[in-house]
């Protein structure tokens, strides 16, 4: 995704940053989170795709496993997911300054932290995802 931006581009980060996990751990939590997420396709969950797409981003950028691009790339597979399902995917705002949306996108990442993710799904509502399976498109 960015190899012809950084040279160190798709390799796990091994230094601890101020957020995300310790670096030994990123390799063991991406399983997790992999398996995780084939779960959800082998058996019903009480999850609509786009509950699952933000828990998806969130744990992404929660993980930390690059030393940049988190959030880019943790957007991208978020997209990817919803794409799969069948979904439309936000038409994420620009949030490389500190404007409102970027506020309401990190106040949204840190209700995640704690376990709440109606402020992430909300935010992707907001700008364009939808689940066409469910009627009036939670």
């Amino acid at each position: 995704m960015f190899c012809d931006v950084w040279d160190w581009a798709g390799k796990f980060r091994k230094s601890i940053t101020s957020i995300g996990i310790k670096p030994y751990l990123i390799s063991n939590k991406l399983g997790e989170l992999c398996a995780d997420v084939k779960a959800w396709s082998d058996k019903s969950v009480d999850l609509t795709f786009i509950e699952q797409a933000a828990r998806i981003h969130h744990r992404l950028v929660f993980i930390h496993p690059f030393e940049n691009g988190n959030g880019r790339f943790s957007r991208l597979i978020a997209d990817r997911y919803l794409i799969n399902c069948g979904c439309s995917y936000p038409n994420w705002p620009y949030l490389q300054d500190k404007g409102k949306s970027c506020n309401e996108y990190i106040k949204s990442l840190k209700e995640a932290d704690k376990g709440n993710y109606d402020s992430l799904v909300k935010f992707m509502h907001t700008f364009g995802a939808k689940d066409p399976s469910l009627n009036g498109n939670k």
